[in-house]
């Protein structure tokens, strides 16, 4: 009877043991394509680890976790937790046992073999043979075309003006119409009676600007120093010259007029005003017609003031010399200019040193370039084998010259005030001089 009590006393202690259910660990499938993914799952009776068993599998080196999920449980009895996987490589593997730590039990899960495969070819499969298909080209080639046919134009441009260089003929240079002395001051004052300074109480100013028009009409149309003479001075040397300027005793009473409102803020009505500019246009245009045999009787040409070998350089050696060349003229500093014709040959002339500076300085870039690129390389086989790169590059970069032109406010391409003629001879452009 003692035997019997103690039996089921040691059956009574072993039951829990012996009823509680195994780790257990399994796989969707067994085989899988490489890459491909799928789920482990792991049942536990309960979640009382001594050591999280995922440690078994992190372990594994063929094998990628991708997401661990938490445990669940599912029924009374079990646990469940899913895991995520991939493979990476292909071959036959085996999730080896490894124990299961529990704090009060230890138990070893079972092996698990997995094949991973490579994924199936398709072009493995025979397939009709089908007729060729064409497709649309692609449009490359017409952009390349055209950037190529914008390149060469750029070339065949820029060739062609460093080939015509410095050559020129007169009625190419477009020579601007130089206004004469009658047609400026009537310009200047018209602006002058449009700015309304009078009307607006400015009347000093008003007769300042008045009295400059008038001042230059004489010293550009009838050379009398008037910019730089007083009144009394201006109306003595008029009185001394060999003509008799129309309303002359008028124009001398404007002038009169006109300094004792600047200097001694004489007062003067409207009308006096209104007066006062119809004379000054009145003595413009009634002296007009002189203008022009003054001025050739006055001209300075190249002949007069240059001797027979400087002004024979000149295709118009008897053409007047513009002021704002005669204003820097310096016979004593004499210089070469070089100016180019057919792409590298040169003529060399002597002339004034400003009248050479001032001439490069309204050189545009490329002309620039091209007088510097003639004079470093005096050698044709220097020239021929350096320029075809040059201008290749040149081109290449024509938008970026551009671009840093305008930034410069300079010219690209542009002559000097020089020129070369048929003659070879010196052509002046008068619009460069202004």
């Amino acid at each position: 009877m003692k035997e019997f009590l103690f039996f089921l006393i040691f059956c009574l202690l072993l039951y829990p043991l012996l009823g509680q259910s195994p780790f257990v660990q399994k796989i969707d499938t067994h085989q899988m394509y490489i890459g491909d993914q799928q789920w482990l799952h792991q049942q536990s009776p309960n979640v009382d680890f001594a050591l999280d068993p995922l440690s078994g599998l992190d372990s594994i080196s063929w094998m990628e976790l991708l997401e661990v999920k938490p445990w669940v449980k599912i029924n009374e009895n079990l646990f469940q937790r899913d895991i995520k996987f991939t493979v990476f490589d292909s071959g036959k593997y085996i999730i080896a046992p490894f124990p299961v730590l529990y704090k009060q039990d230890t138990q070893y899960t079972t092996a698990i073999s997995l094949e991973v495969l490579f994924v199936p070819d398709s072009t493995e499969t025979l397939r009709p043979i089908k007729d060729i298909i064409t497709t649309p080209a692609d449009h490359y080639y017409l952009m390349y075309t055209i950037l190529l046919i914008l390149l060469l134009g750029v070339m065949l441009f820029i060739l062609y003006k460093l080939f015509k260089a410095d050559e020129k003929i007169p009625s190419s240079l477009n020579f601007k119409s130089i206004e004469t002395a009658d047609q400026i001051a009537l310009r200047e004052l018209q602006k002058l009676q449009q700015e309304k300074w009078w009307q607006q109480g400015q009347i000093k100013k008003h007769y300042d600007l008045l009295t400059e028009i008038l001042r230059r009409y004489l010293a550009e149309g009838f050379f009398i120093p008037a910019r730089e003479s007083s009144t009394s001075e201006i109306i003595a040397l008029m009185n001394h010259q060999e003509f008799k300027l129309v309303l002359q005793d008028e124009f001398a009473r404007l002038l009169n007029i006109s300094d004792l409102v600047k200097f001694a803020n004489h007062g003067l009505s409207p009308e006096s005003h209104m007066e006062f500019m119809m004379v000054a246009e009145k003595f413009i245009t009634s002296n007009a017609n002189m203008i022009p045999g003054l001025v050739e009787q006055n001209k300075i040409s190249y002949q007069k003031i240059f001797d027979q070998k400087i002004s024979s350089q000149f295709e118009f050696s008897e053409e007047a010399v513009p002021n704002s060349l005669l204003q820097v003229l310096d016979s004593s500093e004499m210089q070469d200019l070089v100016l180019i014709r057919q792409l590298m040959q040169t003529q060399k002339f002597t002339l004034p040193g400003a009248w050479v500076r001032w001439h490069r300085s309204k050189l545009g870039l490329l002309n620039q370039w091209h007088n510097n690129f003639i004079f470093h390389n005096k050698q044709w086989y220097h020239i021929l084998f350096i320029w075809i790169p040059a201008l290749l590059l040149i081109s290449i970069f024509f938008p970026v010259l551009l671009v840093v032109s305008w930034f410069n406010k300079s010219q690209l391409i542009s002559g000097g005030i020089f020129s070369l003629s048929k003659n070879q001879k010196i052509l002046v452009d008068y619009r460069k001089t202004l």
